[in-house]
């Protein structure tokens, strides 16, 4: 992966994740595909089957509909387990995640702007972290 793909996917882990407090249930479906489509880029797999599914995203379901949560599903299970506790973020990890369900060499490898400057605040402070910045480096050349 290049510079600008790992940092696409970053944007999106960290504007999707309740770890910037960020709550994806409000957000409009067509709010999380736009986002999706500008930062990721790459074909909705839909893989996964709802019986698959953890409780919570029952309330995705109800809070949008069926329908358009087939839509997305893969994309809301990625997400799912992002927020998962026992999750650890490094950029290692969040790649090896997205690859469970799509392919990173498939994402938009052009740099994108547009992500809220406090919130890109907080993703250069997160790789200023000296563990997480050689991990991020090391991805750049792997």
């Amino acid at each position: 992966m290049n510079k600008n793909q790992i940092d696409n996917l970053l944007k999106f882990c960290f504007l999707m994740t309740d770890k910037t407090s960020v709550f994806i249930l409000p957000h409009d479906i067509s709010y999380i595909i736009e986002k999706w489509d500008r930062y990721i880029g790459c074909q909705i797999k839909n893989n996964f089957e709802i019986d698959d599914m953890p409780k919570i995203i029952s309330h995705w379901i109800n809070i949008w509909g069926k329908e358009n949560f087939e839509k997305i599903k893969d994309i809301l299970y990625f997400i799912y387990f992002l927020d998962d506790i026992e999750f650890v973020w490094s950029v290692t990890n969040i790649i090896g995640l997205f690859n469970r369900f799509f392919n990173s060499e498939e994402i938009n490898d052009s740099k994108t702007n547009g992500l809220h400057t406090i919130l890109s605040n907080y993703i250069d402070h997160w790789l200023n972290f000296k563990e997480i910045n050689r991990d991020y480096k090391l991805n750049q050349i792997l």
